[in-house]
């Protein structure tokens, strides 16, 4: 039998052989009735505690992914909750509202505004260029894109407007681009010169 990483001292109470400021105190009660009063071993002692931090009807994900679970993993999958909901408690102490945002907004030192930098917009580029060619916004011609594709000025090719390289940011950029803008009012489709426009200045500006 593994023994568990605790003592009792004489008045009972349980002592970790290497505390940790993020395991209480109660953890180690409760793993000790389980194993002295309700005669659990230690590896049931553990996979019950464990158990009870998810939700009713659910079963914790393995430590690593598609590896049977160890004992040692499953001290290390516990070890490591108790650890991540310790940090939300002290970010909570500190006033981080976490109803707010599911991660910490870094604060501009002189205005104090809340920053945002948005990485790979690139990724949301794509996805509009994505639905473009989708055909996903019923407001737009789509007939104006082919006559744009006649247009020589456009600069706006076959591949680029069928999606032929699904994750091509060339591709996106080719049909989302003040060529196409120029090409479509030269040719008279407002709507749709002001949508590219739109979504290609946005690319430019996040």
């Amino acid at each position: 039998m593994i023994n568990l990483p605790f003592l009792v001292l004489p008045d009972g109470t349980p002592l970790s052989k290497k505390p940790h400021v993020c395991i209480p105190p109660s953890l180690l009660w409760e793993i000790h009735d389980l194993v002295t009063i309700s005669g659990m071993t230690n590896e049931e002692a553990i996979l019950h505690v464990r158990r009870k931090l998810v939700p009713d009807g659910h079963t914790p994900c393995t430590f690593v992914r598609n590896t049977p679970e160890s004992f040692l993993h499953c001290l290390r999958s516990l070890v490591g909750t108790y650890i991540f909901r310790h940090a939300v408690e002290e970010y909570q102490k500190i006033g981080v509202d976490f109803s707010l945002d599911l991660y910490i907004p870094e604060i501009d030192p002189i205005t104090k505004d809340v920053r945002h930098d948005r990485s790979d917009h690139n990724h949301v580029f794509k996805r509009i260029a994505t639905s473009t060619k989708n055909g996903n916004c019923s407001s737009l011609d789509y007939a104006a894109f082919d006559a744009v594709l006649r247009d020589p000025k456009s600069g706006l090719t076959h591949a680029a407007l069928v999606g032929e390289r699904k994750q091509s940011l060339i591709d996106a950029e080719r049909l989302l681009s003040y060529h196409v803008v120029e090409s479509l009012q030269r040719q008279g489709y407002k709507t749709e010169a002001e949508y590219v426009r739109v979504s290609f200045q946005n690319n430019l500006f996040t």
